[in-house]
């Protein structure tokens, strides 16, 4: 059955259907076939009933002409001429149904029926209309009732056991004609029982094969991708889902097998990338640390440069009044200078003054 996997579901059913169909096309052929041989037999049987009914029916009323005719003779014989003329109405009648009865035997349909023997059964009833009856009639309307008593004798009775013999032999073949096809009727009734009984547990077989096959090929394959789908939904992408072969739910799971690498290879791409963005994100992290340590160190250095700014600034300003007092002195210190200066001068040009004197006054000494 392993093969099966592999057979189109659609092929498959087609398959199964085309096989139920002939299934049932060979059983109703047959059947109607067996329906047809069974009608044809009843209308053989019909018509051997018919040539039955008309050779008993003669009997009968070649029963009731040669009473009719006993009754006749012995009304005429009595003297009574008008019952004797009635009866002899009776008997023309009968007569009549006679001749009607072997008209339309001659032309019926005898079915299985032994010419030889419809032949015989016909001329013997033929025979004994003309050559036993006709005669005794004839002898009653004339009057000649001894001709009647032994005609009734030496040729009726001998007529008619022969009639009778081979009414019997007819008899006894339409008989075995209604057995043999009672028997071939009930033998193709029996035939389409079974052929029917069969056709009903192959029908049951294939139902039954049809709903194995498309439950392990179709129901059972469709709940594995659905279990399929639902671990992957449920994000177990390592879920594994066996080979289904290559019929129409089968040829689905490669694109299964894509899709769920598809959805390994996006889910390892997320994480790779997630992991790169943690350790970036770790990384500025540790930067946002050291950058928090160095923000307050230079906190703390500026808190120390205002401090120390602070103390400049009073440096400054006292180096500024110290400044403006050393400026004040370096200007009296000037002041001073520039008299000394000119009391220097004055003392310069004073002794060049006595220099010259001096000199003026070696001059006159010499």
């Amino acid at each position: 059955m392993n093969f099966m996997k592999n057979i189109k579901i659609r092929t498959a059913l087609m398959v199964i259907l085309i096989f139920f169909s002939l299934l049932w096309l060979g059983v109703s052929t047959y059947t109607l076939f067996s329906l047809n041989q069974v009608n044809q037999t009843l209308n053989l049987s019909n018509n051997e009933q018919l040539n039955s009914d008309i050779i008993n029916g003669a009997n009968d009323h070649y029963y009731r002409v040669i009473t009719a005719l006993e009754r006749a003779a012995r009304a005429g014989q009595s003297g009574g001429r008008a019952e004797a003329e009635s009866t002899l109405g009776e008997v023309a009648s009968e007569l009549a149904l006679i001749d009607q009865g072997l008209a339309e035997f001659k032309n019926i349909d005898h079915g299985l029926l032994d010419p030889l023997l419809v032949d015989k059964i016909y001329n013997s009833s033929l025979q004994l209309r003309t050559l036993g009856m006709q005669p005794l009639l004839q002898a009653v309307k004339d009057g000649r009732y001894d001709d009647f008593n032994a005609g009734l004798h030496e040729n009726y009775l001998p007529l008619r056991t022969q009639f009778t013999t081979v009414m019997q032999q007819y008899n006894e073949a339409l008989g075995s004609i209604k057995r043999g096809s009672n028997e071939r009727i009930a033998l193709l009734v029996a035939f389409c029982q079974r052929a029917l009984l069969a056709a009903l547990l192959a029908g049951a077989v294939i139902v039954l094969f049809t709903d194995r096959y498309l439950v392990r090929h179709l129901v059972r394959p469709l709940d594995a991708i659905k279990a399929h789908f639902r671990a992957l939904s449920a994000g177990r992408l390592g879920f594994v889902i066996t080979d289904m072969g290559r019929n129409c739910v089968g040829e689905l799971i490669p694109f299964l097998r894509d899709m769920q690498t598809n959805w390994v290879n996006t889910v390892t791409q997320i994480r790779g990338s997630a992991e790169s963005i943690y350790r970036g994100a770790s990384e500025i992290s540790q930067g946002n640390t050291d950058l928090s340590s160095r923000t307050e160190q230079q906190a703390s250095a500026l808190e120390e440069t205002a401090a120390s700014m602070e103390q400049l600034n009073s440096t400054v300003k006292h180096n500024t009044e110290n400044a403006h007092q050393a400026s004040k002195l370096a200007q009296d210190a000037s002041q001073t200078a520039k008299k000394g200066g000119a009391i220097v001068e004055e003392v310069v040009t004073t002794m060049g003054s006595i220099a010259a004197s001096s000199k003026k006054s070696l001059k006159l000494s010499m």
